[in-house]
């Protein structure tokens, strides 16, 4: 492949248009609870049924996610990025205009169709651009989500409150193309590496090289598949932290500063994980996460200021869940073929994510604490290590092998 450069000037572009990008997906992601009770009462429906939004959302996000190689592989990067931000901002157009509980799942699989195409690709898009390493760039882009339910909080209480819940669902479509468009002209450009790539992929052996098939027979491929959704779905004990806080003793203004103390940290750590996993090298810092992962599982156990650690802790390993999947699976699986594994990955993140959540509850409900669920939680986070261990160095090792022929 020929010698590309790529100003730094760009590069920064490039990364403030992901994080725009990732904004875009928090007006997904934290917009719905505002909605929930006001919508519920004038359907004269019940929470559950309404609730079903967020199932369809995160069934026909899967469903896009599944897809994505396909589409990264043949549409512009422009195209599907400005279909993807037209086809959500109709899916909260529709929900601004319900009348019915059917009207509300119309949106809903609007937006979970179209949304996959903003945020699962930011990481192929920015990873593209950043061969060599876009660790502290990841880290900071994928900080957006949290930043991004920030300025929600901010602003859509009031707007439902004082206005509308119909002006509140059309300021969601306006807010996703305010934020999508500018992440498309900053980074919607495809990178200069990619075109390289492209252009060296000439005659029969090539195209055979870059056939996803190759990377779809390697049982590497569907271990990390599985990793995704076993280390995701036991991540997802943090959607159960105020009811752990709870079996705690920890009254209301415990829980409050408990999920505040999370909550900052889970943003702090977001911006710092990239640069740590760029500065440390791989292993070191899967070693140090692995620790970390395994002490936030079995501290949340304790009561006092032992469960405020383990929430410091548990912040760490969820901020960083999505950078050291990601980061590990560029390394692996290249630029090539990365946006069609990081796709699958991301469909399996939330199967796992939907399958473990009840499992969690389930040791509430027959144990009356998860104390019990701690310990499997640190038993696949060592496993989890383990695997990432070998696969780094199986890598390695063939890129040695590769070298000496």
């Amino acid at each position: 492949m020929e010698t590309v450069k790529v100003s730094k000037q760009k590069l920064t572009l490039v990364t403030i248009g992901c994080f725009m990008l990732m904004v875009s997906s928090s007006v997904v992601s934290n917009s719905q609870s505002y909605f929930l009770t006001t919508v519920r009462d004038y359907l004269g429906c019940t929470a559950a049924q309404f609730s079903l939004y967020y199932s369809f959302v995160q069934m026909c996000t899967v469903l896009t996610s599944l897809c994505i190689g396909i589409i990264i592989a043949k549409i512009p990067t422009r195209v599907y990025l400005a279909v993807g931000a037209v086809g959500t901002a109709l899916g909260f157009i529709i929900l601004s205009r319900t009348t019915a509980l059917w009207m509300v799942y119309a949106g809903a699989i609007c937006v979970g169709l179209f949304q996959a195409l903003i945020v699962v690709p930011v990481v192929q898009i920015l990873n593209s651009w950043m061969p060599e390493g876009s660790g502290s760039s990841m880290g900071i882009v994928m900080s957006a989500t949290g930043v991004g339910g920030i300025v929600m909080a901010q602003i859509m209480p009031r707007v439902v409150a004082n206005i509308s819940w119909r002006t509140g669902y059309m300021l969601c479509a306006v807010l996703y193309i305010i934020f999508t468009v500018v992440g498309i002209i900053l980074a919607g450009e495809e990178s200069p590496y990619t075109k390289a790539e492209k252009a060296s992929a000439q005659g029969g052996d090539a195209k055979k090289k870059n056939n996803f098939g190759m990377v779809a027979k390697d049982p590497m491929f569907w271990l990390f598949i599985a990793i995704c959704f076993v280390g995701n779905g036991t991540q997802n004990i943090d959607q159960h932290l105020v009811p752990i806080m709870q079996t705690k003793g920890w009254e209301t203004a415990m829980l409050a500063t408990g999920m505040t103390v999370f909550n900052v940290s889970l943003v702090i750590f977001k911006i710092g994980h990239g640069a740590m996993y760029q500065k440390v090298g791989g292993k070191k810092y899967i070693l140090f996460y692995g620790v970390v992962g395994i002490l936030g599982f079995l501290l949340l156990q304790l009561s006092g200021a032992g469960l405020y650690v383990g929430l410091v802790a548990k912040a760490f390993t969820g901020a960083g869940i999505t950078v050291l999947y990601s980061l590990i699976c560029n390394e692996y699986f290249g630029t090539k073929f990365g946006g069609a594994v990081w796709g699958f990955s991301w469909a399996s993140f939330q199967f796992g994510a939907t399958v473990f959540s009840p499992i969690y509850g389930s040791f509430l409900d027959r144990y009356g604490s998860y104390d019990r669920s701690t310990y499997i939680g640190a038993a696949v986070t060592i496993v989890i290590a383990l695997f990432f261990f070998y696969m780094l160095g199986h890598k390695r090792q063939e890129a040695k092998e590769e070298a000496k022929s």
